[in-house]
């Protein structure tokens, strides 16, 4: 209420009636603005609190991210005690196989004296005219020639073989002190046959060839042996592909084992293959078995050795064990379509030689029965 000069005078009951609603505003303003404070007051400790109940949260998952660290950092430890175990353990063996090695290497020299007095003595020894007829094995590798060689040991003086591994193996020997073994064989090839003694009766063994294949894959598959540089990268290739892979690997130490192999190996030297288009090396192939005075095949192995034993005026061999055989290898019939058309591909040309070979062999033994 306003006072205004024309207005009667207020009571003092009334000025205090007029006062007091006016205090009452001021209060509730002031009450108002309290709450208002408050009320931001209150906002900015709930912030705090999310805020610090944030912090809390990241300091428990700090606190387990430092626990995960450090059960890693023990795993972690444990994991290096057992690689230095391990390592102690690795160190010991190659100190062991260093021994082991010096001691190869010892034995290898003692050996190799052993050999070289052998030789010098063997030049001492009777002239080669005394000497049976020499009979000289070329082994092509997986046609049973380890069936062979059993049963012509036992016709031959051990003091009097010279069995090798290689061409390179028989080209250590001269001619003159090779003229000394009444038996030479091993896995050779035809140009070897020139440091032969006069005379010589030479024989080899062929088998048809995607079996050979087969044998020979599957064999280098489960091989556990020593490995030679001839056959190192078959070996190795064949047990780390399947047996399409190994057809087609580029490797020319594998393809010495696959590509005309048995061709080669009675041409000149399957480690050294001559480019020859495929009808030049099987035709010289077919000539060179004119180079041996028996050619027998791994399917008429019993009939083949009685027969070359006959012709080389040794003893009847008795019958021919299956040595060296290959292990859980399938038959040809058990491959696949894909399987037997590349590996007829591959050996075509020493499918031809075989064919002649094989009609020839049938036509001497028929002769003789």
């Amino acid at each position: 209420m306003a006072f205004t000069p024309a207005a009667r005078p207020f009571s003092t009951y009334q000025a205090v009636r007029a006062i007091i609603p006016l205090r009452g505003i001021r209060t509730v303003r002031r009450l108002e603005a309290r709450v208002v404070e408050l009320a931001g007051a209150l906002a900015g400790a709930a912030a705090d609190r999310d805020r610090y109940a944030a912090e809390l949260a990241g300091a428990g998952a700090a606190l387990a991210g430092r626990d995960a660290a450090r059960a890693e950092l023990d795993t972690t430890r444990a994991e290096r005690d057992a690689v230095r175990v391990e390592l102690d353990t690795t160190r010991t063996e190659l100190a062991a196989a260093r021994g082991e090695l010096e001691e190869l290497r010892r034995n290898h020299d003692e050996a190799a004296a052993h050999l070289a007095r052998g030789r010098f003595l063997l030049r001492g020894l009777a002239p080669v005219g005394v000497r049976p007829r020499q009979f000289v094995f070329l082994h092509v590798q997986k046609t049973a020639g380890i069936s062979v060689l059993e049963r012509l040991g036992r016709v031959f003086s051990y003091l009097r073989t010279a069995w090798v591994f290689s061409p390179a193996e028989l080209d250590a020997y001269e001619a003159a002190e090779l003229a000394h073994y009444d038996f030479v064989c091993g896995h050779f090839t035809a140009r070897n046959l020139a440091q032969a003694r006069p005379g010589a009766f030479a024989c080899t063994v062929l088998r048809e060839p995607v079996e050979r294949a087969v044998s020979a894959y599957w064999y280098w598959r489960a091989y556990q042996g020593p490995t030679r540089r001839v056959n190192r990268a078959a070996v190795a290739a064949a047990k780390r592909m399947s047996f399409l892979d190994f057809l087609r690997d580029p490797d020319p130490e594998v393809r010495w084992h696959l590509d005309g192999h048995q061709c080669h190996a009675v041409v000149g030297d399957w480690t050294a293959p001559q480019p020859l288009p495929p009808a030049d090396l099987v035709a010289a192939a077919v000539a060179g078995l004119d180079r041996f005075d028996f050619v027998g095949a791994t399917e008429r192995l019993q009939e083949s050795l009685e027969a070359a034993c006959r012709a080389a005026g040794l003893p009847a061999p008795g019958p021919v064990g299956r040595m060296n055989p290959t292990p859980a290898r399938p038959r040809v019939e058990e491959l696949t379509t894909a399987e037997r058309d590349l590996a007829a591909e591959v050996c075509a040309a020493d499918a031809a030689l075989y064919r002649v070979a094989r009609t020839r062999l049938d036509a001497r033994l028929a002769g003789q029965m």
